[in-house]
């Protein structure tokens, strides 16, 4: 602190400013290091910045807009931190492995990667909140989520189709990630949206032909699915159902000590 302070008083009494950035800059590091106050320190990177980009000096501006971008980060701006850090690192022609530029380009590369998880959360969400809630009325639907280490293809859907038939589904497309889940969730939007032309969405065998049909594996990244869709008709109190490479639904009924399977032999679709 004391080396700093003397440092700045000579630059103002000498009106030597050649490395007045890089003081300024070490003057935000040191704030950090003494009472992590970063409101100030951010001051000092961006006066910093100011400073060697009205001097010209591409050099100091590369080292204070990394520290720039480093706070940043650690406030959860890490998007305007990269594309800050991006610009300035995208000034330089040559020098790639001198120290300075070695050190903005992995605090860059850290940065890229809080984006992709930022957007795969986001994706991630996505997915969530396209389930439905849980109902209640003449039928009632609940459900648990219960997250797992990878991003899986698998979704479940249910809705009114008239004031007595409920359509309720459950698709696991092949492999894990976003693009599988993505495709899950497509693939559900198409049938609580009943668009699929020709099929009667009361009548499951037509749902899953049409929807084999649509989404054909090898226009997908070779993603198949597997499905099973039934259709609750409330007045009859009965159930229709297909499934295309599906395991069986399980029934459990009051009374009964054994639960109750609904097989169905269809292919895995697509």
């Amino acid at each position: 602190r004391a080396a700093l302070v003397e440092a700045l008083s000579l630059v103002e009494k000498n009106d030597e400013r050649f490395q007045e950035a890089e003081l300024q800059r070490l003057e935000g590091e040191l704030v950090l290091a003494e009472s992590g106050n970063q409101t100030l320190a951010g001051e000092c990177f961006q006066r910093a910045v100011a400073t060697a980009h009205r001097q010209q000096s591409k050099a100091w501006q590369l080292r204070g807009a990394t520290s720039l971008a480093r706070l940043w980060r650690k406030q959860g701006r890490s998007e305007t931190a990269f594309k800050a850090l991006s610009a300035m690192h995208g000034t330089f022609t040559e020098g790639f492995t001198t120290p300075d530029l070695l050190d903005a380009a992995a605090l860059l590369e850290s940065l890229s990667d809080d984006r992709m998880r930022a957007e795969f959360a986001a994706g991630v969400k996505y997915v969530r909140d396209c389930m439905p809630a849980p109902m209640n009325g003449p039928v009632s639907v609940d459900w648990r989520y219960l997250p797992a280490s990878t991003l899986g293809g698998d979704t479940i859907g249910y809705h009114w189709l008239d004031d007595d038939h409920l359509a309720l589904y459950l698709v696991d497309v092949t492999g894990h990630g976003l693009d599988a889940a993505l495709l899950s969730v497509t693939i559900t939007n198409v049938v609580r949206a009943g668009a699929l032309p020709g099929a009667d969405m009361r009548r499951p065998e037509q749902v899953l032909a049409r929807l084999n049909y649509v989404f054909q594996g090898e226009q997908h990244g070779q993603r198949f699915f597997t499905i099973w869709y039934g259709v609750f008709h409330r007045l009859s109190r009965t159930i229709t159902w297909s499934g295309g490479g599906h395991p069986p639904a399980v029934a459990l009924i009051p009374g009964e000590s054994e639960a109750f399977r609904l097989p169905s032999a269809g292919l895995m679709m697509g």
